[in-house]
């Protein structure tokens, strides 16, 4: 798998973090877009030289770098599109794409709650079904989703933010055991997704945990206390105006393809759109 071995291969990290360091600079300087947790340029000039950039912890980690999955590190909506392939190889019935559509569109255009879309996409189309057969065909989506949807700029960042040696992660509410894979494909630090739980057979029964802003929020906030980071030292990337007791917990906040209401905040406090 292309991802799968990307992930694997150090080598192959270090040349797209240098073409990162690059163009994300060049980017800054014709457009004055602050980079993440800026410092000087000599530090993005050469990546084969070690940063000798100052700890700002502990731990050895200069800085914590943490995305929003879904319209942010991908363009679409991963959970969506994990439905189309599963209706594709005859997993969920084909009605499962008029269910989930109908009920995305009422998050997305008429205010359905973020709680409520979740509880009616898991009662509807994924309770009852095996966890291990779902997660069967989690690793060739994933690899061929990444090649077509990958967010070019936020995915130059992240590699950008990984060779400076920040401590990076991705928080979403797409469920855990999608997650898990684009984590793992991406080769970031961490991760914390929708949780669903299981019945005694592996079967998905419940809702145990959604992961929304306020509990991204709370996750950084935990995590930069962890590893002593402070707040200058934590870039935040979403797209949703949901997500901003999570942007403010970073000293950095960007936004990337954000939505009107989050656009016209960020617009007014100055935060970098992508």
């Amino acid at each position: 798998m292309k991802w799968a071995r990307l992930s694997r291969s150090n080598l192959k990290n270090r040349e797209i973090g240098k073409e990162a360091s690059q163009n994300i600079q060049a980017q800054a300087v014709r457009n004055e877009v602050p980079l993440p947790n800026e410092h000087s340029a000599s530090e993005h000039d050469n990546f084969e030289k070690k940063p000798t950039l100052p700890k700002t912890d502990s731990l050895g980690y200069f800085g914590i770098s943490v995305f929003d999955l879904d319209h942010t590190l991908v363009n679409g909506n991963c959970s969506f599109s994990f439905c189309r392939y599963l209706v594709s190889k005859n997993v969920l019935p084909v009605y499962s794409l008029l269910y989930a559509f109908f009920y995305y569109v009422r998050h997305y255009l008429f205010g359905l709650s973020l709680e409520k879309l979740h509880t009616h996409i898991f009662q509807l189309l994924l309770r009852g079904r095996s966890l291990p057969q779902l997660e069967e065909h989690v690793e060739v989506f994933v690899d061929r989703y990444l090649d077509k949807a990958i967010n070019a700029s936020t995915l130059l960042r992240l590699r950008l933010a990984q060779h400076l040696g920040h401590y990076t992660l991705i928080l979403s509410n797409s469920p855990s055991f999608l997650v898990a894979a684009f984590a793992k494909c991406l080769g970031v630090d961490d991760w914390k997704a929708t949780r669903y739980g299981v019945d005694q057979e592996k079967n998905l029964s419940h809702i145990d945990f959604i992961l929304q802003g306020k509990e991204k929020a709370d996750y950084v906030e935990e995590l930069a206390g962890r590893l002593h980071i402070s707040k200058e030292a934590v870039t935040a990337y979403s797209d949703s105006y949901l997500d901003l007791p999570f942007l403010l917990t970073a000293g950095t906040p960007v936004v990337v393809n954000p939505d009107r209401k989050l656009r016209k905040y960020s617009e007014s406090h100055a935060w970098t759109v992508l």
